[in-house]
Order: C-alpha cells, then structure tokens, then sequence
C-alpha cells in the first residue's frame, strides 16, 4: 500500500498512475473480510507511507480497530525467535517503510 494523507484518514493509492484513492479503512475492512476465507495462514501488509505522523497514528488506530488481536503488535507470548507460519495462523502483520527512510513504531 502507497499511503497518503488523505482530508480525514489516510488514503492509498498510487502517485504517478490514474488509480482511484482507496481509504486505508476500507482496505482494512475488505482485509479482514476475506484474508482468511481460503486460507488460515499469516496475511502480511506491506506499506510505504508518506503520511504525516498525525495520520500515521491514525493509520495504527483504524488497524487496531479493524483487526483487532489478529493484529500482531507485540511479540507472541511463549515463542522464541522468529514465530512459524502455523504460529501466526489467522494473524495479520503490518510491515511498513517511511518513504523518508526514518524508522518509528506504530503501536
């Protein structure tokens, strides 16, 4: 997801192309409607955000809203090292880039 400031919440879509703008709300929602339909392993989203840091809080909390405990935000309890995919059965994690190459948690 190439993620923007959008009026209200951040929106995603792609800067050089004529793609529509896609709130990152309804991304969500459509993910958690359908990531684990076919398939119970891990959904990773990958992102890269030019949002100010204001939206990327808000980015955090419409994630945290949407997947709730799917969401990975702290390290599964009990597992050392990096968790298989059969750990993360049914979990979403979110992987993100500042298109600024800075590094900030969002938690």
């Amino acid at each position: 997801m190439d993620c923007f400031d959008g009026d209200h919440e951040p929106e995603v879509y792609h800067k050089k192309t004529l793609t529509s703008k896609v709130s990152v709300r309804d991304i969500c929602q459509a993910i958690m409607k359908y990531a684990f339909v076919t398939s119970p392993y891990p959904v990773i989203i990958s992102a890269e955000t030019h949002c100010s840091v204001e939206q990327q809080d808000r980015m955090a909390a419409i994630m945290k809203e949407c997947f709730g405990d799917r969401l990975i935000t702290d390290p599964i309890e009990g597992v050392q090292g990096m968790p298989s995919p059969d750990q993360l059965r049914g979990r979403i994690l979110f992987k993100v880039s500042l298109a600024n190459g800075a590094v900030r948690c969002m938690r």
